[in-house]
């Protein structure tokens, strides 16, 4: 894949988070995705996306810019910052991190993520 490619795929993730949709998921993680998530292992795409639809339920508006992509080889590399708003306090909450995802025949066969230190607000869970 050229790195152009690669890079669309890295966006396209993006506008899972921006449109909520994890159809979008489909088009770009493989089913048999292992995802080192800082919180647990996941094996699996469905099983993903109860781990999305988990992190999402607890907040409105998130928004996921990319700051940063570095393409090497086969792997694409993401600096985000992601905000949005904690039901629960009703506050504003902005978090960076990093996913790097391993490309293999157009979709994301693993994938690892990374958050930095939580600003105002909270973390996203």
């Amino acid at each position: 894949m050229s790195a152009e490619e690669i890079k669309a795929i890295a966006h396209r993730y993006c506008e899972v988070w921006n449109k909520g949709d994890l159809a979008l998921l489909d088009e770009i993680m493989a089913t048999d995705i292992v995802y080192h998530h800082p919180r647990e292992d996941i094996h699996g795409l469905e099983e993903y996306k109860q781990v999305e639809t988990r992190a999402r339920s607890h907040y409105t508006d998130l928004h996921l810019t990319i700051d940063d992509i570095v393409i090497e080889g086969d792997k694409v590399a993401t600096r985000w910052t992601i905000t949005g708003t904690d039901k629960a306090t009703n506050k504003q909450v902005t978090m960076w991190g990093v996913n790097i995802g391993r490309i293999e025949g157009g979709k994301i066969v693993e994938g690892w993520e990374g958050w930095g230190k939580r600003r105002e607000g909270g973390e996203i869970r």
